[in-house]
């Protein structure tokens, strides 16, 4: 299992971290593999994709054996003001997740392939800034690009899966209301400064969802399976 994405990823590798967990739990089962790069946005995760993908074999003569099980969690920079050097328009990211999962396909028959959506922000704007309103605008994005593949390949129905980070965290989509407070229904869940990142119950939940996606989705990769 590789897990793919910007910080949130990255900072899953931590003590407690989303990423820890699953690599916990899938010990001896598993190998599970970090490649979180902070502060990626989806154009240079696209552009370092080549060179991470041979670092894992593939494309060589003697190309990898095996399954491989990736989780993708892009799009929280490309979200950034225009002025900053992260920002990626949102028609632009749309194309670029297609692009990743399509490459990401491409490496190996045997490929699963779990993508998640930005996640929302506890607060409307947070102090880097990131704005809630626009993140949404991403996340939307992200799931306009998977009903595209899902209408365009035939091999997306049974190799990727979608964890809406969104519904997650709100479920019946309360955080379209004008009154919707994003600090009080999602603080628990996101680091107490930052309002960006995932506190240690933001981990676990996250950690526990896609486990739960993984053994839903596909059940011969579920950790009681292997």
């Amino acid at each position: 299992m590789v897990l793919i994405g910007d910080s949130l990823t990255e900072f899953g590798n931590q003590a407690h971290g989303w990423g820890a967990t699953i690599a916990e739990v899938y010990s001896r089962r598993m190998d599970v593999m970090f490649r979180g790069f902070s502060g990626y946005n989806s154009h240079w995760l696209k552009l370092a994709l080549p060179g991470l993908l041979r670092g894992l074999g593939f494309g060589r003569q003697s190309p990898s054996h095996g399954d491989y099980l990736f989780t993708l969690l892009i799009g929280t920079n490309d979200s950034r003001n225009a002025s900053t050097p992260q920002h990626v328009p949102l028609e632009t990211y749309r194309k670029n997740v297609k692009e990743i999962v399509s490459i990401l396909h491409a490496g190996v028959a045997n490929t699963r392939i779990l993508l998640l959506t930005p996640p929302p922000s506890a607060a409307l704007v947070t102090r880097h800034p990131f704005y809630f309103r626009t993140l949404r605008a991403y996340r939307d994005a992200c799931l306009d690009a998977i009903a595209e593949m899902h209408a365009e390949e035939a091999w997306f129905a049974t190799q990727v899966a979608v964890l809406d980070l969104w519904e997650l965290f709100v479920p019946g989509g309360e955080f379209d209301e004008d009154a919707f407070d994003p600090e009080a229904v999602l603080g628990r869940f996101f680091h107490a400064e930052d309002k960006l990142h995932f506190s240690l119950e933001g981990h676990a939940f996250v950690a526990k969802s896609i486990l739960a996606v993984i053994a839903k989705e596909w059940p011969e990769y579920a950790v009681d399976q292997l």
